[in-house]
């Protein structure tokens, strides 16, 4: 790929577009209070795990995620990832039984954790230097725009029915057409040699994580330990104080709003 394209804007935009998706896996949170008025024989402690359990999913993503480049390639990879989040984040807009919506919400998280490791990598792969480091600051940007954004837009779809704010995941197709039409790697095969001989060429240094790290990686674990229920617990305190009047479907816009700005 030659450097002018790669340093255009479009391109730069459907490289960036897949990362608009990435956290929002938690981004129907401020909904789930109506869903649980919706499900009376679910517990809340299940219908709360619809915002927890994508993190298992993902998990499962992202150790298969290199396997899955080799045997498909990063593009189809990237490719497969986002129209099986599509499919999964979209499947509880048509689903009635709590079960099947809880396994939707953890191939969800499944597909998030197979493609969202390789925004980094591709960027990685088109940018060296203060303008890579440029583009991971854009990216982590997108990223937090992108669930404040989710979160909104699901509060405000909810007053169509409890589960109408799951159809924020169809946001996904403007990057899966961006990705798909601009983003060429046809030569993922001659790149991943070209690595394979740098990295032969490169001396062998043993790898090392300081503690800071750990520490910063300890911290972010606990802030998102509490930060996970709280949409959730948001949009019941909203309602049982009053402030939405009588209407679950107001509170839950109310928790949405408060959650859509804390993500930022």
């Amino acid at each position: 790929m030659s450097q002018r394209k790669q340093d255009g804007m479009l391109f730069k935009v459907s490289i960036l577009s897949i990362a608009v998706m990435q956290a929002t896996a938690q981004a129907v949170g401020g909904i789930l209070n109506t869903m649980a008025a919706s499900m009376p024989d679910v517990s809340a402690q299940a219908i709360q795990s619809l915002s927890t359990m994508p993190n298992a999913g993902c998990l499962a993503g992202l150790l298969l995620s290199p396997l899955a480049c080799k045997v498909l390639g990063e593009k189809r990879t990237t490719v497969i990832g986002i129209v099986l989040s599509i499919i999964a984040g979209c499947a509880p807009m048509v689903l009635s039984d709590f079960t099947p919506i809880l396994v939707s919400r953890i191939v969800l998280g499944f597909a998030f954790g197979l493609y969202t490791p390789l925004i980094v990598v591709l960027l990685s792969r088109f940018y060296k230097g203060d303008q890579l480091a440029g583009m991971i600051g854009i990216e982590n940007a997108v990223g937090s725009v992108g669930s404040a954004i989710c979160s909104l837009v699901s509060g405000l779809l909810v007053v169509l029915g409890s589960q109408a704010g799951f159809s924020i995941y169809l946001l996904s197709v403007v990057p899966l057409v961006l990705f798909t039409l601009f983003v060429n790697l046809d030569d993922e095969k001659g790149s991943s040699e070209d690595q394979a001989q740098d990295a032969e060429v490169a001396p062998k240094a043993k790898a090392h994580v300081p503690g800071a790290v750990w520490g910063i990686g300890f911290g972010l674990f606990a802030f998102f330990v509490f930060q996970l229920p709280m949409a959730y617990a948001l949009g019941t305190r909203i309602f049982e104080s009053g402030v939405a009047g009588t209407s679950q479907e107001s509170a839950s816009t109310i928790a949405s709003t408060i959650y859509s700005f804390f993500t930022i």
